[in-house]
């Protein structure tokens, strides 16, 4: 049974994915935007979804959520083959780029296979750049063990 997931006083979520009902756990702490507008929402509100219509006082609806978004990511000047959800896989990637372990990524990104985490590592300069960097350290000592 899928939950909405609860945000306690520590900023930590705890929620049950629906998809695969793999646990998520988030400590907004370590993400200081959500973290701002966390705090505007009052503690005992912190339960099932959080990301409130003003118009209606009620969760957005999809359609909604998706013109409203789009509305703020072209003000933002970002292009429109830029989806919300490419924010997800954009996460992954920046923490491979960033060197973090697959299995570490899978469990931030709450996947219950590390296949599905590569997937959404997407192909970077950063990575191809970590790549020669090593291959020339290796060649480097190669070589100097092939002089002594």
């Amino acid at each position: 049974m899928a939950f909405c997931g609860s945000i306690f006083g520590d900023y930590v979520l705890f929620k049950e994915t629906t998809k695969t009902s793999q646990e998520a756990n988030v400590d907004f702490k370590l993400y200081p935007l959500a973290l701002a507008e966390l705090q505007r929402v009052l503690p005992d509100q912190r339960v099932g979804p959080v990301i409130i219509n003003s118009r209606t006082g009620q969760p957005f609806k999809e359609r909604r959520f998706q013109k409203d978004w789009r509305a703020v990511a072209r003000a933002a000047g970002i292009p429109d083959n830029v989806l919300n959800r490419d924010s997800r896989a954009g996460g992954v990637t920046e923490g491979s780029d960033a060197g973090a372990d697959l299995e570490h990524l899978r469990h931030h990104a709450s996947h219950s296979s590390a296949a599905t985490t590569a997937r959404y590592s997407r192909k970077t300069l950063a990575k191809t750049r970590a790549v020669a960097r090593l291959r020339v350290a290796h060649r480097q000592v190669a070589d100097d063990q092939n002089t002594k």
